[in-house]
């Protein structure tokens, strides 16, 4: 009861991580402290992925690449050691993922403080009616695997759990439910009661692949300015490595880094960790001369860590130089955010339209630069028309 009585008090999130990582640690012999594995730890994000991932009303969210982002975490976390003390592990959770564990304990809390009561009456799926999950289920009903050549994206279901516990709130707020269906398919009042307290979690909707809208710098301008919203560029270069620039407001050049609180940079593969967060860490400039050409991100203007070149063929990053594989770009905002972007595209299009048919009459033909340079090409006479 008194465990039971710790789980129900309001308590912090560095609280909560210290308390599930101590379950999962084993006592020191020799020095008599509380020691965490590799194994361990992967154990307690399994628990976490599935507590997440598996109580949705659609039904349960696999990912085919669970164990490389878990082997991500655990392995940036350990750097190659067999066990690390408890209180490390826990700081490090909190400054890299500090929401990760937050479901584990919701769980806890409502079966501890609710499910019981029917326990015997409802099954798994039931017991998690009340929890607000905050991890995005990916835009469509087949997330990865979109467009007329199907592929795997960058973002995976499982990467998508991780940066949600990672990013600030700001870019996974979820909505709130919609009218739900009606009592007549089968919904009991109880849970109807529950879907309309519970959360939809938001969906991230993907605005710019370069495997299928094609890799440069005109095409990233096109499909990702004016979306009015967060969004998440994934960068990965030859070598393998993923990169996630957060952006918390919507893309703009110019020659001065900029960029909210909750601007942040991380590593997702082959380690996954926080590298930079703060203001003033996004660069993007393709027009004001004199001032380097390209998306830079980093605190130091003077040595970013990602510097990508202006034809989006080379990235550096830590000074490493290699090449620009994939660039994915993940708009994080709501419904609106990208049908207002839809509208601007609709709008500039019908502009260049526009545009494109000139009315001219004979006497403007006659002094125009167009009809010289065609009679230097050997074509004198003209239509009157």
């Amino acid at each position: 009861m008194q465990q039971c009585d710790r789980f129900l008090q309001i308590l912090d999130d560095a609280t909560i991580s210290d308390i599930l990582i101590k379950i999962f640690s084993t006592q020191n012999q020799d020095n008599n402290n509380e020691t965490i594995t590799p194994e361990s730890l992967k154990a307690l994000l399994m628990s976490a992925y599935h507590i997440s991932m598996d109580h949705y009303c659609e039904g349960p969210q696999s990912c085919f690449s669970l164990h490389r982002t878990l082997k991500a975490v655990v392995d940036s976390c350990f750097h190659i050691k067999n066990s690390l003390s408890t209180s490390f592990v826990s700081h490090w959770l909190q400054s890299n993922c500090p929401r990760l564990l937050q479901p584990v304990h919701r769980y806890i809390v409502h079966s501890l403080a609710t499910s019981y009561r029917t326990l015997e009456e409802k099954n798994e799926l039931d017991l998690a009616a009340g929890l607000e999950l905050a991890t995005p289920v990916l835009d469509k009903a087949a997330p990865f695997v979109q467009g007329k050549n199907p592929h795997p994206h960058l973002l995976t279901m499982s990467l998508s759990w991780l940066l949600a516990s990672a990013l600030p709130p700001l870019y996974s707020q979820p909505q709130k439910a919609s009218s739900p269906e009606s009592t007549s398919n089968g919904l009991t009042s109880m849970n109807f009661l529950a879907k309309m307290l519970s959360s939809i979690p938001s969906h991230w909707v993907l605005i710019y692949d370069s495997d299928e809208n094609g890799l440069g710098a005109n095409r990233f301008l096109h499909h990702t300015l004016a979306y009015r919203g967060p969004t998440l560029v994934i960068v990965k270069t030859n070598e393998g490595n993923l990169f996630c620039i957060a952006c918390p407001d919507e893309w703009h050049e110019s020659h001065h880094y900029w960029g909210r609180e909750e601007s942040a940079l991380y590593q997702l593969l082959p380690k996954f960790g926080l590298i930079e967060k703060g203001q003033k860490l996004l660069y993007l400039n393709f027009t004001a001369r004199g001032y380097p050409y390209g998306l830079r991100v980093g605190s130091d203007p003077r040595s970013p860590f990602i510097s990508i070149d202006g034809g989006f063929e080379k990235i550096e990053y830590s000074k490493i130089p290699d090449k620009l594989s994939t660039i994915e770009v993940w708009g994080c905002g709501d419904v609106v955010s990208r049908d207002r972007q839809l509208e601007v595209k609709k709008w500039e299009f019908k502009e260049a339209e526009r545009q494109r048919v000139v009315k001219m009459s004979a006497a403007d033909w006659v002094d125009h630069p167009d009809r010289y340079l065609l009679e230097l090409a050997g074509r004198p006479q003209y239509s009157t028309q």
